[in-house]
């Protein structure tokens, strides 16, 4: 999944918004259903865990000119937010 020895740092929008609402920094991120999600358990079984949250879920600048974001246009995304987290990896 990386080739980063300590695990690679990420943007990604693929994660369930209801759990991570609430997640602070540090908080350990499980895979869950082909998303990232704080909940450890899935019907009774533990699930290992793929990332911890570096930041919380907020817009990202695409590089574009424009005016979402401090004279940038805010990267796209599948959340209707447009919201993504940075994550790093830990498999």
């Amino acid at each position: 999944m990386t080739v980063y020895h300590s695990g690679g740092q990420f943007y990604t929008d693929q994660y369930e918004t209801t759990n991570l609402a609430g997640a602070s920094v540090m908080t350990p991120l499980y895979a869950k259903d082909g998303l990232l999600d704080t909940v450890d358990q899935d019907d009774g079984t533990s699930l290992p865990q793929v990332a911890v949250l570096l930041t919380v879920p907020g817009q990202i600048m695409s590089g574009v000119p424009g005016v979402d974001i401090d004279g940038d246009i805010a990267l796209g995304s599948e959340q209707t937010s447009n919201n993504y987290i940075e994550i790093k990896l830990s498999i």
